[in-house]
């Protein structure tokens, strides 16, 4: 490129870029800022990686656009002005925003629906502009090109003949075939012959897409590896721009970066007076040309997709633990914790890309990734140590829920109590929160102290996730009030109390194979059918005594006006023959239902919460009421353990079906947890897969008077069917290659399946009804509830728990105020280049007001509560910044100048520097 000025190339994803740059002499590196400088190299993007859309969490999605950015600003001093995603399997509306939160406005995707794209041709709506649905000053939309045809390669860039694009693919001359016309090099004798077709071709994709101004990207997967390449691409090509731009009328082509087309592309609408089509919502699901439906991947290895969330979860508690603990640590601590926070940081982005979280790679490969994220894991709890002994001056701590090989779940350490324990438990959240506090104990003769003396606590049978096994151990479950970002702590001592209650164990069955699992300390009893129920105070859950599976939930039982909603569960399977790891294709549109009648099933019942289990061959299954004051009243939890390595070409689903009001249902499922899109149910001919849609976090059912939130800590796909209804993959195996890039082999199968332990909540509340009918079917999103909100906030980001032998004599204090209760604090990440400066990062959710239910949740005004936690950290200055947080809004100033505010569905990131 250096002796080529006119030839242009672009980068996008940063992580095999770091990999090249950190192997070259300051002479290569010199040359690069070079050519970036001379706008000859592009960095597009400016992205870890490539992140997918459809599976991964905003925050994680954030992390991995400031890990790159921060990366290229500092090593190439240079910020992404476009963003480039040709290949994830569909797209929402969160990732532009994201990125135009980091000032990054323009953007080309590809991956959509083909049936779309024809009509975006039709309508001239190729380059269009993309804008939030709650974005009513259009401040935050991007101007976004689809490649106008069905992919990314250069048999697609030329115009509508993939045949004609083949012939000027200059690698193909002695390199893979075409159909028809190989290409050949361009000389004087046929240099006429072949820029006049080529020209042509552009002509026509002109004439498609109703635009003189047109972008053509020449590459394609594992192109560019080689130097022959470049000589064969740019020096047959330039003699056809040559040849063009001098005897052509109507022609000029050239190389040219994305800003460059973008730049041409506003001036000529500016010229022109054309307005741009405005385009609002999202592009899922994906059906390619080969009318193939890329849902299957919103469920594939459902196991990594639940790792990725619990390292997200350590990482963040690392960074705010670090973060409180700075002011203690020295300089070479801070450093080690910048590294290697760094590092595990590089794998989570990493874990965003479109065939990593997606489950569609090769097995060894998602091997790879399960190691990296479980040394990443190791990495966090070393962090979380490092900042508890600069806290409390003790590293006698051991930090519970802890995965201890790559594969599997994370367990319980079994606390052994001949000697006193202290329970130390961290609320990560910046609002306080009441939790049920889990332990695996040696002995059920225990009392739990806390503060003010001896609390209610209950002993239950352990289940170990693990093993997906009752055992002889015992579960110690207490309940914590937890104050905003601080620590309170228990001690466990061994001692017969009162105020502690080994549970019952209820069955509508005779006889029951589990009690030679368990301790004879518990009593078995036999109730009636009638009698098998779920309750606390405000909710009642029905179960089929068959088999423990949900049948109905009541609400506001603790008054004359109860309501019941209809909820009947049954598991079933589809079978599938052609399905792979990208795409879902049936083999009936008839699911097939898991026989239960096997299942053992019996409720655990104590003073502090209610478990119904259902124990089955491939599917153990938890429900749990939580008798505990605030949010949880209204809350429904549901854990499984999933295991289908005996089943065979089997797409795992649970489906439940309610009695909403059919003619007045709403459906929304999230887009990356910031916001929820109203879906809707076609029909699928047949074709279930043509109805499912990704469930990062959340689904809603609602109609004029309740709505049913169901808030999930592993992505998932879902439908609705027959509108009231609702049905959530839950795993998938399968023996058959989809033809989409993984391989007919045992390496390229996935068959790796895993045993994986996920978690719903489902929250039910009555809501007003503010808008008539028609308004409601003309509304295209909506935000989740406080409560749902809250309730997803407690699944992703359990209270951290540390052990620790003897009894703590002090425990670190914080006079924290709570944050308004719809305030994320995303992180408080350290900064690769300055150890004394770390990035905070909030956002304010959208949330619905239209719930009857009383306040759950009370915080302070942001300002304050934003002071007193800077100062408590001993932050000393703070400056306002974009999202990536390189692009300075606001002077450093001291952090009692400035005013902290903050609107719904917006963030807010700070540059802050500590003592």
């Amino acid at each position: 490129m250096q002796n080529h000025p006119r030839m242009r190339f672009m980068w996008c994803e940063i992580v095999f870029l770091e990999r090249w740059w950190t192997k070259q002499n300051e002479s290569v590196k010199s040359l690069t800022r070079k050519l970036i400088e001379n706008k000859q190299l592009e960095i597009v993007s400016g992205s870890w990686v490539m992140t997918d859309e459809a599976t991964t969490y905003f925050p994680s999605i954030v992390d991995n656009i400031i890990e790159g950015q921060q990366y290229v600003n500092n090593e190439l001093n240079v910020q992404a002005e476009v963003m480039w995603s040709n290949d994830p399997f569909g797209y929402g509306p969160s990732v532009p925003y994201l990125y135009t939160k980091t000032g990054v406005k323009r953007g080309v995707i590809n991956r959509i629906h083909h049936g779309l794209k024809a009509f975006l041709r039709y309508h001239g709506a190729i380059p269009f502009r993309w804008q939030q649905f709650f974005d009513v000053n259009d401040e935050n939309e991007m101007y976004t090109h689809v490649l106008p045809y069905s992919h990314y390669d250069i048999l697609n860039s030329c115009g509508p003949d993939p045949d004609v694009c083949c012939q000027y693919d200059f690698k193909r001359i002695n390199h893979f075939t075409c159909s028809n016309a190989a290409p050949v090099p361009i000389t004087d004798s046929n240099i006429r012959k072949r820029a006049l077709i080529l020209e042509k071709a552009f002509l026509k994709m002109s004439l498609q897409q109703g635009s003189n101004i047109l972008l053509s990207v020449w590459g394609d997967d594992f192109r560019y590896a080689e130097l022959e390449e470049w000589y064969q691409q740019y020096d047959n090509l330039i003699l056809l721009f040559d040849y063009i731009n001098k005897n052509s009328k109507r022609t000029k082509i050239r190389f040219g970066t994305l800003m460059e087309y973008f730049d041409a592309l506003e001036r000529n609408n500016k010229i022109k007076n054309i307005i741009p089509a405005t385009l609002s919502g999202d592009f899922f699901p994906y059906q390619c040309s080969a009318g193939d439906y890329w849902t299957g991947y919103y469920t594939t290895r459902p196991f990594y997709k639940r790792q990725e969330r619990e390292l997200h979860s350590f990482i963040r508690a690392s960074d705010l633990l670090t973060a409180s603990a700075l002011i203690n640590l020295s300089t070479k601590s801070r450093q080690i914790i910048q590294q290697q926070l760094t590092i595990a940081r590089r794998n989570l982005a990493l874990f965003q890309h479109h065939d990593a979280i997606t489950g569609t790679s090769k097995n060894h490969v998602m091997k790879d990734y399960s190691e990296r994220i479980f040394a990443s894991i190791k990495i966090a709890e070393n962090m979380l140590r490092i900042s508890l002994n600069a806290l409390l001056r003790s590293n006698n701590f051991e930090i519970d829920n802890i995965p201890l090989v790559y594969n599997e779940s994370s367990s319980k350490k079994m606390v052994i109590v001949e000697q006193p324990k202290t329970i130390l438990i961290y609320n990560n959240q910046p609002h306080g929160r009441m939790e049920l506090i889990e332990l695996q104990i040696s002995d059920p003769n225990v009392i739990v102290i806390g503060t003010n003396g001896p609390i209610q606590a209950q002993i239950e049978p352990y289940f170990d996730t693990v093993s997906g096994k009752l055992t002889k151990s015992y579960l110690l479950v207490f309940s914590a009030h937890l104050k905003a970002l601080s620590f309170v702590h228990f001690t466990i001592q061994k001692n017969h109390a009162a105020t502690t209650e080994i549970t019952q164990i209820l069955t509508p069955l005779k006889s029951l194979r589990m009690t030679k699992y368990i301790s004879s300390n518990f009593h078995v009893k036999t109730i009636s059918k009638n009698e098998f129920f779920l309750q606390t105070q405000r909710i009642l859950v029905e179960l089929n005594p068959k088999n423990g599976l949900l049948e109905a939930i009541y609400t506001n039982v603790e008054t004359d006006g109860t309501k019941r909603l209809r909820c009947k569960q049954e598991f079933s399977y589809y079978k599938s023959i052609f399905s792979g790891a990208y795409i879902m294709a049936l083999q009936d549109a008839e699911v097939i239902k898991l026989k239960m009648t096997e299942a053992e099933t019996f409720i655990v019942s104590g003073p502090l919460r209610q478990i119904a289990y259902t124990l089955s061959r491939f599917v153990k299954q938890r429900l749990s009421v939580n008798n505990i004051s605030g949010a949880e009243e209204n809350r429904l939890h549901m854990q499984l353990r999933i295991d289908i390595r005996k089943m065979s070409d089997a797409e795992l689903v649970t489906k439940f079906a309610t009695d909403m009001i059919a003619d007045d249902v709403e459906y929304y499922t999230d887009s990356n947890g910031l916001q929820l899109i109203k879906r809707a149910e076609y029909d699928a001919s047949n074709r279930p897969e043509m109805n499912y849609y990704p469930m990062p976090t959340a689904m809603i059912l609602q109609d004029r008077s309740k709505r049913l939130s169901v808030l999930s800590n592993v992505p998932h796909g879902v439908r609705t069917f027959n509108k009231i209804n609702l049905e959530i993959m839950l795993d998938r195996r399968l023996s058959t290659d989809d033809g989409k890039g993984l391989g007919f082999n045992d390496d390229g199968l996935p068959v790796d399946n895993l045993p994986v332990n996920m978690a719903f909540t489902f929250v039910i509340e009555q809501m007003t009804v503010a808008d008539n009918k028609q308004q409601r079917q003309q509304r295209r999103f909506a935000y989740n509830t406080l409560n749902a909100h809250l309730a997803l906030q407690s699944l992703i980001y359990q209270p951290n728990i540390f052990i620790s032998s003897g009894i703590l004599e002090n425990s670190p204090l914080y006079h924290l105020q709570s944050f308004p209760c719809d305030v994320q604090l995303l992180t408080i990440r350290p900064l690769t280049y300055d150890i004394n400066r770390r990035l905070m990062i909030l956002h304010r959710a959208g949330i619905d007001c239209t719930t009857l239910n009383s306040s759950i949740c009370h915080g302070n005004e942001l300002d304050s509560a934003l002071k007193k936690l800077m100062q408590s950290l001993g932050v000393t200055t703070v400056q306002k910044t974009l999202l990536n947080g390189i692009k300075q809004i606001s002077e450093e100033m001291p952090y009692q100048m400035m005013t902290f505010t903050l609107e719904p569905a917006d963030f807010a990131t700070y540059l802050i520097r500590f003592n």
